[in-house]
């Protein structure tokens, strides 16, 4: 029997959405999927307006086009990895894997005196509608990973590359589709 082991292959989609919590915690919808991290950016005001203007000058750019800037961003990707073993010629997969992981980032207040309460608690509204909005589209690639993985372990030897490159150009479209259909986040930021 010969065993090899094939490196990860990968797939990063940006994900854009439309613009905190009060400890920069992870929002409890992103926290639910396995594998997301929250990357804050900083913004500073003590009205909407101010607000609104340091969240468009900090904003993220999207890595696909720089001049492209959102209120909130999300990158993920599916890794892929498997085996091969020979036996009397016949080569078959195994150990079919495919890990999802993704990076959101996030506008996050920066605490300054003349916030009020309300303000705040406006604010950490609207950060959280950002991360149910965005988990949506995450959540959904994260549950498809192991869709991934049984369209390489069900690959010939031969087609193994291709089936883990197809399988993960799938979750894509449809997160595509998904986003598509989808109404941004509005709020009073």
């Amino acid at each position: 029997m010969i065993r090899t082991i094939f490196p990860a292959m990968l797939l990063l989609a940006a994900s854009p959405a439309m613009g905190q919590t009060a400890a920069s915690q992870t929002p409890a919808a992103l926290a639910a999927i396995p594998g997301v991290t929250v990357k804050w950016y900083d913004v500073a005001g003590t009205t909407p307006e101010q607000i609104r203007k340091s969240k468009k000058a900090a904003r993220p750019a999207s890595p696909d086009d720089p001049s492209q800037r959102f209120d909130v961003l999300s990158t993920w990707r599916i890794d892929t990895s498997w085996a091969t073993e020979s036996t009397a010629g016949a080569c078959r997969i195994v150990d079919a894997q495919a890990k999802f992981s993704a990076v959101v980032s996030l506008p996050r207040l920066a605490p300054t005196e003349g916030q009020d309460e309300k303000l705040r608690a406006d604010w950490a509204g609207f950060v959280d509608s950002l991360a149910v909005y965005e988990a949506r589209f995450l959540g959904y690639a994260a549950d498809h990973a192991s869709d991934v993985s049984r369209t390489i372990a069900a690959s010939s030897c031969a087609k193994v590359n291709a089936a883990s490159s197809a399988g993960i150009a799938a979750v894509a479209s449809d997160v595509a589709a998904l986003r598509a259909k989808s109404r941004p986040v509005k709020g009073l930021f």
